[in-house]
């Protein structure tokens, strides 16, 4: 066998198993195969309600089958119904409800604990931001002493500078504080 016949052979393998792949996906997706309905897309007359394990290898199934319910054990040893055809009374519809009042108060309470967190997280914020304006302020009233205090000292030293290098350093602190003063206000 050459190289070409090789590639056509792994090729048409390659569209053969793709062919299959593709097939086996839409059957599953649209419920087509040995003891599936044909429509996909209408309402299910099979539904599994709760499952609940009962140890590490068993487990309670309730299923409803058109408005019916069934309960059945699942294990290693095989299925087996416990109730069948259960219809629903008084009582259910009692701890139905009794289930969602209680659904109903938790989200009341998940309410309430996320306002109240909501209330300090806006506490917090409004503390972090007085201490963020005290701490401006405090820069600002150092930073007004610093430029006071360099004054001076040039002023001390003027003698030793030029009249043009105290201008400039004078222009430079006057600039200073007029930039600070705009960005507070």
């Amino acid at each position: 066998m050459d190289a070409l016949s090789l590639l056509r052979t792994l090729g048409s393998l390659a569209v053969v198993l793709g062919v299959l792949v593709g097939g086996l996906w839409f059957a599953r997706r649209f419920n087509l195969g040995p003891g599936m309905t044909g429509s996909g897309t209408g309402p299910r007359r099979v539904e599994v309600v709760e499952r609940t394990p009962i140890d590490s290898r068993r487990s309670v199934l309730l299923i409803r089958r058109d408005g019916r319910e069934h309960l059945l054990v699942i294990g290693p040893e095989g299925t087996a119904v416990v109730e069948s055809a259960i219809v629903r009374d008084a009582c259910d519809r009692q701890a139905e409800e009794a289930r969602k009042s209680e659904i109903e108060a938790q989200r009341a309470m998940a309410a309430k604990r996320i306002e109240q967190a909501q209330a300090r997280t806006a506490a917090a914020m409004n503390g972090a931001r007085t201490l963020v304006q005290a701490a401006w302020r405090s820069l600002r009233v150092t930073g007004k002493r610093c430029a006071r205090l360099l004054r001076h000292q040039i002023r001390r030293r003027r003698l030793m500078l030029s009249n043009e290098s105290f201008g400039m350093a004078l222009a430079r602190i006057s600039a200073v504080s007029a930039d600070q003063k705009e960005s507070h206000m």
